[in-house]
Order: C-alpha cells, then sequence, then structure tokens
C-alpha cells in the first residue's frame, strides 16, 4: 500500500489527454477504498501535501516569470484582431528566428499549459496543440486567443450549475454517476457536486478558457508563443 501510494506521486504528474487526469483520480478513489481508516486518512493528508508542494512550485515558477516580465506594457491591449493578424501574417519580424525557450515561458505564463498540452508541457482538459499548427494557420490560433467563446467544440462544451444553496460553478465535465457530477473549473480545480444539490444545470455559452490572454503578451512575446506552437513541440531548445 505505500508503495501504491508513492506511485501516485508520479502518477498526478502522468501527462496526457483530456481523460488521463479523471481516470487518474478514479484509479485513486477506487484504490483507498481497499486502506484500512487509519491509513486512508494518512494517504489523503499525503496528497493534501503533495498538491500543496506542486501548487508551490507552480506559483514560484509563475512568480519568476512574472518578475521577468515586470515592468512591460502589452502593446496589443489596444489592437484590433485585423491589426494583429495583418502583423503575424505578413510582417517580416514575425518570422524572424524562434525563441522558442521564450516561447515556452509564454506558454506557461499566460496559463496555457493550465487546460492544454503541448508534447510533455502542460495539462490535459483543453484540446492537444501539440499539432496544432498542421491544422491551423496563424490568423486561426490568434482569432482563438483572442475570442476564445466564438467557436467551442463539443467535445470541450462546458456547463454551468447551480446548487439550491445559491452557489454557482461552470466548467467541463470530467466524470459523474449516480450520485456525483465532477467539474474541471477554469482554474483547474476539480469540483464534486452532488447530484441531489443540484438545482439546473445547461450547456455554458461561455469557453472555459479566459478571455483578456492577449494582454498579458506584447507583440514578441506573442511571435514567440505562435512559433513555439508551430514548433511542433519537436524542436531543440
Amino acid at each position: 500500500r505505500d508503495r501504491l501510494i508513492a506511485w501516485f506521486d508520479s502518477g498526478w504528474e502522468m501527462k496526457g489527454g483530456a481523460s488521463l487526469e479523471g481516470y487518474i483520480h478514479n484509479f485513486w478513489e477506487s484504490a483507498l477504498e481497499f486502506f484500512p481508516e487509519d491509513e486512508r486518512q494518512a494517504a489523503l493528508a499525503h496528497r493534501e501535501e503533495f498538491m500543496a508542494a506542486r501548487q508551490a512550485r507552480a506559483l514560484e515558477l509563475m512568480a519568476a516569470m512574472e518578475q521577468k516580465n515586470k515592468g512591460r506594457v502589452s502593446d496589443l491591449a489596444q489592437r484590433d484582431f485585423e491589426e494583429i493578424a495583418e502583423y503575424l501574417e505578413y510582417d517580416p519580424m514575425a518570422y524572424r528566428k524562434p525563441n522558442l525557450k521564450s516561447g515556452e515561458e509564454v506558454f506557461i505564463r499566460s496559463r496555457c499549459a493550465d487546460c492544454h498540452l503541448f508534447g510533455t508541457i502542460g495539462k490535459g482538459g483543453g484540446p492537444d496543440l501539440t499539432t496544432l499548427a498542421s491544422r491551423f494557420t496563424r490568423r486561426d490560433m490568434l482569432e482563438a486567443i483572442m475570442d476564445p467563446s466564438k467557436v467551442v467544440s463539443d467535445q470541450y462544451t462546458a456547463i454551468d450549475v447551480e446548487l439550491k444553496d445559491g452557489l454557482f460553478y461552470t466548467g467541463m465535465v470530467q466524470s459523474a454517476d449516480d450520485r456525483t457530477l465532477t467539474l474541471l473549473t477554469p482554474n483547474r480545480q476539480r469540483v464534486d457536486i452532488r447530484k441531489k444539490d443540484i438545482d439546473r444545470r445547461a450547456p455554458s455559452p461561455m469557453s472555459v478558457m479566459p478571455e483578456g490572454l492577449i494582454e498579458t503578451m506584447n507583440f514578441g512575446q506573442l511571435v514567440e508563443l505562435i512559433q513555439f506552437m508551430e514548433s511542433g513541440s519537436k524542436a531543440e531548445y
């Protein structure tokens, strides 16, 4: 049982598609059913400590990247879609030699990695972006960043859930059984909701991908992000 709990320390970090995290969670829940109560409580405490440490590492990384970009003002906030799209498509500066390491930092700092996989980077939940550039143009990618709710695949449609006590949640369904509905919220929190507590649920018109991401970067960083995604995660840097 100790070895099984130790396995989950790497299991929680496994990369995969949108459903993998839910499978790992279900495996965890099923495993705990075979534990004596004292060991079950110890396992839950261990997981809580592990998740807290992982969150602390993520926050430390985010803080380091934000400090690096402190004082930089986005020159994209007041630009319209066509102006930025034409820059990405036609300006020679948008095709300069890629800085893929900086592109990866933009991918993480802009919270793309919170819900998207790119190669071995990020988490499932939203679409896998590893082969994005083979299917979409720079204009398509920009539109998804600037207007994430314009086109939402049925596979990633969120739902709005209102509880009888007035609480309200929006997220993608990760799992459901006769008693419980589990949502993945926009900030990547898993929320387990008892179905008997639900007053109303309906498809959400909004994407769980937040708006305003374009304002977290400047022209140069946007180009680095686009070039990073165009690399298909195969380039070395």
